[in-house]
């Protein structure tokens, strides 16, 4: 009843589905490795970006602190050399 040539028909189209399907996987894998290598990247330069930000700020800090001190230090010596004036 079923000849043979259906029955090949039958199978190439079968074989060809499992290729297409095979060769959609290894296509998305490459995409998500790709996207994963992408997101690690990303990842790095904003830890770099946050420790450049944290360091400005710290640097910002210190020379507020440096700067107050120098002017209050100054300050003092003035008071006790008793030549500030109001």
């Amino acid at each position: 009843m079923i000849t043979l040539p259906l029955i090949l028909v039958a199978l190439g189209a079968f074989i060809l589905f499992v290729v297409y399907v095979m060769w959609r996987l290894k296509k998305a894998k490459r995409d998500l490795d790709k996207m994963f290598a992408t997101v690690d990247r990303l990842e790095q330069e904003k830890a770099v970006a946050q420790a450049q930000v944290k360091q400005f700020e710290v640097r910002k800090n210190n020379e507020k602190n440096h700067r107050t001190a120098d002017r209050n230090d100054l300050i003092n010596r003035l008071q006790q050399q008793g030549d500030l004036r109001d």
